[in-house]
């Protein structure tokens, strides 16, 4: 898998603003299921909001775990992803491209430059999508989508 991982990000470093050197070391990779990568992604934020109800939680966890497809751990250096990537795929290694792309944004220190998390969501997404494109793959997302996906909450209002 690291094999992998290598030259993806040798690739994203020959297509993209962002600087790969293999001293950089690779992230972790770990398949888990859906409701474990829905825990990872949520952590424990979801019990700090006391406005949420338990039928809210278990909606929200029913929603994610029919959506989600990655998560790069920062505090980890981990790429979890969920049970139904597979990574032998051209679109399964365009999630990892995806995932890659928060761990450079993590290695340069690139949260240090933005308000908020969603915000590093943009590169990650056109990235992928130029990543799918050189595989012939349609993107399952728009530019709107992305740019929906990468606002601040003080953006919002």
């Amino acid at each position: 898998m690291e094999q992998l991982l290598v030259i993806l990000l040798l690739w994203i470093s020959q297509n993209s603003d962002f600087d790969y050197h293999e001293s950089m070391g690779t992230p972790a990779i770990e398949q888990v299921s859906q409701l474990e990568l829905a825990h990872i992604y949520v952590g424990d934020d979801i019990h700090a909001q006391g406005f949420i109800n338990d039928e809210e939680k278990a909606d929200i966890f029913t929603s994610l775990m029919n959506s989600l497809e990655a998560v790069y751990a920062a505090d980890k250096n981990t790429i979890y992803l969920g049970e139904r990537v597979d990574v032998d795929t051209a679109y399964g290694r365009s999630i990892v491209v995806h995932e890659l792309i928060h761990f450079l944004q993590n290695v340069h220190q690139h949260h240090t430059q933005v308000n908020c998390g969603n915000a590093l969501e943009k590169d990650a997404y056109f990235i992928q999508a130029d990543y799918m494109r050189e595989h012939r793959l349609v993107p399952p997302f728009t530019n709107f989508t992305v740019r929906i996906r990468s606002l601040c909450e003080e953006d919002m209002f």
